[in-house]
């Protein structure tokens, strides 16, 4: 016989938030148990709804902020709350570093017992139209006659109603009501289930997971959206092979200036979401290895050569290590791209 579980009673109760969790949610005590607040601030007393019970904790979402922290600020985004792509909107960004510097600290303080002796500066960026990598959900909504696009809605599988995102990179995240428009023109919008996302400077690419063929006049409708907007749509109807360019294929690349290097990537490769922040990382990276011309570097989980070919640049040799055979041919190609035959 199944064992049948017992639904969670609605609860709410009055909280003062002592602490945060690793995942940004407020700490409190109630009654014995430890209490994971969603939404709440060090120091702040909330009415809180109870949406889960155990043992020895509760999860809880917060209903009204009865004190204030004087940290809180209005999340930027309209959608906040609803939206599972971003949690902590309520929390400036310099706050949020702060905070996640401080998990930081007791991870290797109560894990494993020590504390390094130096720590690094946190590396800081726009908070705002810096993501250019992202998967978006796509659902068609019978009763609305429409297509939703963006990330899923929290604790749900359901899409978000949004029109714009703000930390998605300009060429997609204030696109998204164009998006929808395109897509419920497509006579498969019923059977699309992601759209996969990768920007750089020069272009977007789009991948659209469909699970139907598209016709002759869906294809019309991706094209003249793409060229409109300067995107570029791939099609994928099965597993990462089956990807394929809907008109003309184009070559993605990002370029570190400082370095004078280009490195090329595929819609699907791994990169760093955030290109900013990544050559802040090379810098550094380069920084505490002080290389000399005659040193060796050993580059573990190299990608596509984002580290390696810089290294390369610098150093005699560099050994470049992953386990995605895919993108180590693409750290092949690109060292050969840079002029660099001392990575292998």
């Amino acid at each position: 016989m199944a064992r049948r579980h017992r639904k969670n009673q609605p609860k709410e109760y009055t909280l003062t938030i002592e602490s945060l969790s690793n995942e940004g949610r407020g700490i409190a005590h109630f009654e014995g148990k430890t209490v994971f607040v969603r939404g709440a601030l060090i120091g702040e007393e909330v009415v809180a709804q109870r949406y889960l019970t155990r043992a020895k904790y509760e999860e809880a979402d917060v209903l009204e902020v009865l004190e204030k922290s004087g940290q809180r600020i209005e999340p930027k985004c309209e959608v906040f709350g609803i939206c599972g792509g971003c949690s902590l909107q309520y929390l400036s960004s310099e706050n949020q570093v702060i905070e996640k510097q401080s998990w930081l600290k007791n991870h290797f303080q109560q894990q494993a017992k020590i504390q390094p002796q130096t720590w690094l500066e946190p590396i800081l960026s726009n908070p705002w139209q810096y993501r250019r990598k992202a998967r978006l959900g796509v659902r068609y909504v019978e009763k609305k006659g429409e297509v939703l696009v963006g990330f899923r809605e929290k604790k749900s599988s359901f899409i978000t109603n949004m029109d714009r995102c703000e930390v998605l990179h300009p060429a997609v995240g204030e696109k998204i009501t164009g998006l929808k428009n395109c897509l419920s023109q497509l006579s498969i919008k019923k059977s699309i289930p992601q759209i996969e996302v990768a920007i750089t400077d020069e272009i977007t690419v789009l991948i659209l997971r469909h699970l139907e063929p598209l016709t002759k006049e869906d294809e019309t409708f991706l094209k003249q959206f793409g060229e409109a907007n300067n995107i570029c749509w791939y099609l994928q109807s099965k597993g990462p092979d089956s990807i394929i360019a809907l008109s003309e294929p184009v070559q993605l690349n990002y370029k570190i200036p400082n370095h004078n290097i280009s490195l090329d990537f595929k819609a699907d490769d791994f990169t760093q979401v955030n290109f900013e922040v990544n050559e802040k990382m090379i810098e550094i990276a380069l920084e505490l290895l002080s290389l000399k011309s005659d040193e060796s570097v050993l580059d573990l989980f190299c990608g596509l050569g984002n580290f390696s070919c810089v290294l390369g640049k610098y150093a005699k040799s560099v050994d470049a290590v992953d386990f995605d055979k895919a993108l180590i041919q693409r750290a092949k190609d690109n060292a050969i791209k840079n002029g660099l035959n001392n990575i292998s």
